[in-house]
């Protein structure tokens, strides 16, 4: 007799890669109904799977329309089936697939937004920290700040956008008509998690100067260099420390000790 874990194994194998050693256990007058039956189950999979992106790709499947997020999703399912127990990350790949593949890549405005919407997941889902408070600050000896380094909290991600993805994902969000879908010139933005929800800002020259410094572990002396190309190098320093406390309290800063 074979055993239910088998059975188990051999079903989950056929869903995921069509092997066929479930065959011989269906039960059915003959092979077409046998097949006929197992598709039956092989769709469900894979409509179930299909709805679990529209979900988390909301904004994709308004640009795309259903025709062709039907289409895409079936293809980026064909590449990269599922794999993990959890089905929240299911969609991990699906920038990069639709960057590389030669029916979708040319619609840039669906790899953006699949990045952005997937970045917004991910700031939702980080690890959660200890998080730097202004108390910390405080009690940091004048002599050791030269040298300070901060660290981002893991939400924190920083993506380039060329059209006006934030607009339309806000208007999907809110069941709003779309807007108009518009190319403007590179921005990067900031995606990070605040009181468990996910933010995100186009940040200005300078501000994003100090993130990335930030980012790249520079000391405190270091990151006043990086601004000192955006301002006078007297005002620096008052600036750096203006920064770190605004990103701060938007809960950006994690404790490194």
């Amino acid at each position: 007799m074979t055993s239910l874990r088998k059975l188990q194994h051999d079903m989950q194998s056929f869903l995921l890669t069509t092997q066929p050693s479930i065959y011989p256990h269906i039960v059915g007058p003959d092979a077409d109904f046998i097949t006929e039956r197992l598709a039956v189950y092989s769709e469900a999979y894979l409509f179930r799977l299909q709805e679990i992106l529209a979900s988390a790709f909301p904004g994709v499947r308004a640009i795309a329309g259903e025709k062709l997020f039907d289409s895409l999703t079936q293809d980026y399912l064909t590449t990269y089936p599922s794999t993990y127990a959890n089905a929240r990350y299911l969609g991990k790949n699906l920038a990069d697939f639709l960057t590389h593949h030669p029916q979708y890549q040319a619609k840039a405005e669906l790899v953006e937004m699949a990045k952005f919407e997937w970045a917004i997941a991910w700031a939702e889902d980080a690890t959660d920290e200890v998080l730097l408070e202004q108390t910390d600050l405080a009690v940091i000896a004048e002599e050791a700040w030269p040298e300070l380094c901060f660290k981002l909290h893991p939400s924190v991600q920083f993506i380039s956008l060329n059209y006006n993805i934030p607009e339309i994902w806000q208007a999907v969000q809110a069941e709003q008509p779309l807007a108009e879908l518009v190319k403007n010139s590179c921005q990067t933005w900031t995606i990070w998690r605040h009181e468990l929800v996910p933010y995100y800002h186009c940040h200005n020259v300078l501000e994003l100067c100090f993130l990335k410094a930030v980012a790249h572990n520079k000391t405190f002396n270091e990151i006043c260099e990086e601004l000192s190309q955006h301002l006078p190098t007297e005002e620096a320093a008052q600036q750096a420390v203006l920064l770190i406390i605004t990103f701060l309290n938007n809960q950006m800063f994690i404790k490194t000790n």
